[in-house]
């Protein structure tokens, strides 16, 4: 898009209530800078601005990058790699990269960073919801159910905030993002409560 997006007055409204409701990173980015041209001292305002690059980077690309998400993408993509001996370094220090994009490691204690893991936490189950790879199975050909759909969300959750980082000790640092990943999980799908627990049931 050409034109600058502008912030919207009803966003401005009852600050920072709407933050995450605004879908367009470029119009939630631009009410951020609003506030904080009315509030340059904001600590609060300040926090968020930093979280924001931190996800979406500074926003120099034509496209934003949502971080969290190729963070999270990657350390899926790893479950599939066999740990060996001879790429164990490599495979950690992919990791905690990727980690590092999440924000579980190498950023500063933000109080704001449970809410940001909220709203990435939604935005990734409307994905796999409507990901055709969640919604079919034998190579597209057959519809999946809303079980296996459920246990394959649930399954990813586990391996990237749980199994993945445990084979380099690195679980409890991802305990905040299972925590609310597990608990958007549960609210957002129907039955999720149920599917969960059973999930975690198939484990044993």
């Amino acid at each position: 898009m050409l034109l600058k997006q502008e912030a919207q007055p009803e966003y401005l409204e009852d600050w920072p209530k709407h933050y995450h409701e605004i879908k367009d990173i470029d119009q939630r980015e631009a009410c951020l800078n609003e506030i904080l041209r009315q509030h340059p001292d904001s600590a609060d305002d300040l926090l968020r601005k930093d979280l924001f690059q931190r996800r979406f980077g500074e926003r120099a690309e034509k496209k934003p990058i949502d971080k969290f998400m190729r963070g999270w993408m990657m350390i899926r993509i790893s479950d599939k790699e066999k740990l060996s001996f001879i790429n164990k370094k490599h495979q950690e220090k992919e990791l905690r990269r990727n980690l590092a994009e999440l924000c579980v490691l190498d950023c500063p204690e933000n109080p704001f960073l449970e809410e940001e893991y909220q709203d990435f936490a939604r935005t990734w189950i409307h994905t796999c919801v409507d990901s055709s790879s969640y919604k079919s199975t034998m190579f597209g050909m057959v519809q999946a159910s809303d079980r296996n759909i459920a246990f394959r969300m649930a399954n990813e959750i586990d391996a990237v905030t749980r199994t993945v980082p445990a084979q380099f000790g690195l679980e409890d640092s991802c305990r905040t993002l299972r925590t609310v990943m597990v608990r958007e999980f549960i609210s957002s799908i129907e039955n999720g409560e149920q599917y969960w627990n059973d999930y975690c049931m198939s484990l044993k």
